[in-house]
């Protein structure tokens, strides 16, 4: 069953994160970290009953054609012509990570979201999923913690800065799902999470703890089942490409505009982006369910 109160959960946190880009509201930053944890529950949803390729097909059709549309909406605001190795390197949705500017600077978190995927379908997926995603955050977890006070190498490759919030997000489903052991993760979780954001904050220490502590105390019960409702499916859908585009493609329109024709502007783009998208997963799905007949074979879990 779907968790229908997330759906209001993703609108809130990119509302947020726009407050902050405009200077509204000085821990809406803090969207961003929400975002992860929501989205540790939901991958370890998406993960269950699927082998390597469906689960990674199935978040690349998710993630890759709003992200195409909105970046090609941003490079429009932008008004300049891109370099084909830039072009080439945001595509890829990780273009920091291939030395290139990226042509928003919110696609930072992307590239986090994305390897967290790649941990999930490399390491996860199969039988046994819920022991091994325990064991996985508990060691994930420990490397976060040891990173806040004694710099680890490979931080970004491991995700040392963010992983205890996406493993707030799968304690919270194991939770869900009566694991044994999931309790005293999901508070491990919340200490890590907790001391994380009052250590990364350039604000106020205390006020960016309380804010984060109080939302991964909380996770478990918003996460749990609720039907879904239709404005909730719309808002929830509306987030993703409303984070893509509220700061450059925003501003851009707000430089000429103004600020009431933006907020209009990017909530009717957001709204296209989320009407077209699912076409464009349909022939992501399409495209990789051809590959796989013609290239590989039927993968057996292991």
């Amino acid at each position: 069953m779907r968790s229908g109160f997330l759906d209001y959960l993703r609108a809130f946190s990119a509302i947020a994160v726009w407050l902050f880009h405009l200077k509204w509201f000085e821990y809406g930053y803090l969207g961003v970290p929400i975002f992860f944890a929501i989205s540790g529950f939901v991958i370890a949803h998406s993960a269950q009953d699927r082998d390597r390729y469906t689960f990674l097909t199935a978040r690349l059709a998710r993630l890759w054609p709003a992200f195409l549309l909105c970046m090609v909406l941003t490079i429009i605001a932008l008004g300049e012509v891109p370099s084909p190795l830039r072009l080439v390197a945001n595509v890829t949705m990780a273009p920091m990570a291939l030395g290139q500017a990226p042509f928003d600077p919110v696609y930072w978190s992307l590239m986090f979201e994305i390897l967290f995927y790649a941990y999930v379908g490399a390491l996860l997926v199969g039988p046994r999923l819920t022991e091994r995603l325990h064991w996985f955050c508990w060691v994930w977890l420990a490397l976060c913690a040891a990173h806040l006070f004694y710099p680890l190498p490979g931080k970004v490759m491991l995700g040392l800065e963010w992983g205890a919030y996406f493993c707030v997000g799968c304690a919270a489903w194991l939770m869900q799902r009566q694991v044994s052991g999931a309790i005293p993760l999901w508070l491990a979780s919340t200490v890590v999470a907790t001391v994380a954001a009052g250590m990364q904050t350039r604000f106020d220490p205390i006020v960016a703890g309380t804010i984060v502590c109080s939302f991964a105390l909380a996770f478990p019960w918003l996460a749990a089942n609720r039907p879904s409702t239709a404005i909730g499916l719309v808002l929830g859908a509306m987030s993703y490409p409303l984070y893509l585009l509220h700061h450059t493609f925003g501003g851009a329109v707000q430089q000429a505009w103004g600020l009431a024709a933006s907020v209009v502007v990017v909530l009717l783009a957001s709204w296209v982006v989320t009407y077209i998208e699912p076409y464009g997963s349909a022939a992501v799905k399409g495209v990789s369910a051809r590959l796989r007949t013609i290239f590989i074979k039927p993968l057996a879990p292991i």
